[in-house]
């Protein structure tokens, strides 16, 4: 997990507000006396990260600080939230044997996700495999038409304005 995972999750999980005292005992607190030693002899586990995490994390809007204390911002929760999602299954299974399958491809979706969430572009791409999709481009897919479940997710991931459907048969496809 990243510096930046820990912060978020131990800000979540306490539902309380933390000290940089409190935030940096955590972090550490979380691995043993030999990892801890081992990372700050290569020089992983330092104060400074810690620092620097804060900071661009504040700017990035997702956490707040209000005197000596640290806690998520609104944006901030729907992160760990979408986060805490993400560390999940998928919503639809893969299959451990490649089917052949008996559904109609006849839907081709194109998405544009921002860089920024390329963690959501790269659930899409392995959901959109998991729903027996065919990558035409690597934003651009060919499959059955997907379940309503998927439209929901899409949706509760706020990605539905940066993903496109199209009505379209194998043969109507150059």
């Amino acid at each position: 997990m990243s510096y930046k995972e820990d912060i978020l999750f131990s800000l979540f999980d306490d539902h309380h507000t933390n000290t940089y005292k409190k935030l940096w005992n955590q972090m550490t607190g979380r691995m043993d006396a030999p990892e801890i030693e081992e990372r700050r002899q290569k020089r992983e586990l330092k104060e400074s990260t810690l620092r620097v995490t804060l900071y661009r994390l504040k700017k990035q809007g997702l956490i707040e600080r209000k005197g000596a204390t640290w806690h998520l911002t609104t944006i901030g929760k729907n992160v760990v939230k979408v986060l805490k999602m993400e560390k999940t299954e998928h919503v639809f299974p893969s299959h451990s044997e490649p089917r052949k399958t008996t559904r109609v491809k006849s839907v081709i979706i194109v998405f544009d996700i921002p860089e920024v969430w390329r963690w959501k572009r790269d659930w899409l791409r392995d959901e959109l495999i998991n729903l027996e999709f065919e990558p035409i481009q690597k934003s651009v897919w060919f499959g059955p038409k997907p379940p309503k479940e998927f439209i929901q997710h899409l949706n509760y991931l706020n990605l539905l304005p940066h993903v496109k459907f199209f009505k379209a048969k194998n043969a109507e496809i150059v």
